[in-house]
């Protein structure tokens, strides 16, 4: 799995702030950006214009960009649910699909055209949602997990849950990571 950084835009961070982060980190090995297109608190209007220039700006440097979506994800982009050509022109290698899918849904993403990878959430799987998600066919192929990240303080989850949702996820032979706190240092912020 190559290391990567997340940038959030349309919270406390300014286009060109996370532009620099994304350079500085390129500039220190990382390879891939996770970024997230439902931010409850964000405001999505501008999350979604600064979006596309993120995007084109990561692709430049040879980063990939996977972000995390919900079904609002696609009401904020104008299209339906399921819209992978939308997400495509947006320039997404990947999408981390959160709360608000079925296992049917999500096995069928796995089956996208588009050549959208994607991410089911490792600290929300249950060995029911697994089971369900088995019987609809996914393509284990184009399917990787990670554990939740949240841009706040004391929301991730416990070492011994990690390891259960570990053992869980490997029953099925799917890729897993998990993000860590980093800082790389001389990024301006506010």
């Amino acid at each position: 799995m190559p290391k990567g950084i997340s940038v959030f835009m349309g919270l406390n961070y300014t286009l060109d702030q996370n532009k620099e982060y994304i350079s500085k980190a390129k500039m220190s090995g990382f390879e891939s950006v996770f970024t997230s297109l439902h931010i409850p608190e964000a405001d999505n209007k501008k999350a979604i214009e600064e979006f596309r220039s993120l995007v084109d700006y990561a692709k430049k440097l040879d980063m990939e960009v996977i972000a995390d979506i919900s079904p609002r994800t696609f009401g904020y982009l104008g299209t339906s649910i399921g819209d992978f050509k939308a997400l495509k022109e947006l320039g997404l290698y990947g999408i981390r699909v959160d709360f608000g899918f079925t296992p049917e849904e999500i096995a069928e993403f796995t089956r996208n055209s588009y050549n959208i990878r994607l991410e089911i959430n490792a600290s929300t799987v249950t060995p029911r949602f697994l089971k369900a998600f088995e019987s609809c066919s996914p393509n284990y192929d184009n399917l990787q997990a990670c554990h939740n990240y949240y841009p706040r303080l004391n929301t991730g989850i416990s070492l011994e849950t990690l390891k259960y949702k570990n053992e869980l996820l490997k029953k099925y032979g799917i890729t897993i990571s998990a993000f860590i706190y980093c800082l790389i240092p001389n990024v301006t912020t506010n």
